[in-house]
């Protein structure tokens, strides 16, 4: 049996660190994450995604974790936290469901506030 719980833990490692190997280990090979019902990503374009938010702020870290394991997956509450160029700092409330199959990530359903997103999508955006 998958430890769920586990492969949760191992995912938010390879956001937090734009572990592309991490993510090609844990993730199926058709894996698709959307943020927000957004356009999907997957795994290479997962690891691109967190690699330009380490690239963008500092200090990025995730708090006050809450982690479950479901019969399909697992669901996960944490705080996205950064520090901006600025000095201004982000707590941003997030949930995420994932499905695993065969023992690996296929998908990842994140959901968060956009408007509370805001400066890091406009820092996302900064050239």
């Amino acid at each position: 049996m998958t430890d769920n719980k586990l492969l949760a833990e191992q995912f938010f490692t390879a956001t937090a660190n734009a572990d592309r190997e991490l993510f090609q280990k844990i993730c199926d090979k058709d894996f698709e994450g959307k943020q927000n019902d957004g356009p999907p990503m997957s795994a290479n374009q997962l690891a691109d995604y967190s690699a330009l938010v380490l690239s963008r702020v500092n200090n990025f870290r995730y708090k006050n974790i809450v982690r479950s394991s479901t019969e399909t997956g697992f669901v996960e509450e944490h705080d996205v936290c950064c520090t901006f160029s600025d000095g201004g700092e982000l707590s941003l409330r997030v949930c995420v469901v994932a499905d695993v199959r065969n023992n690996r990530i296929f998908s990842v359903r994140e959901y968060a506030d956009s408007r509370a997103a805001r400066k890091l999508i406009e820092a996302l955006s900064s050239n």
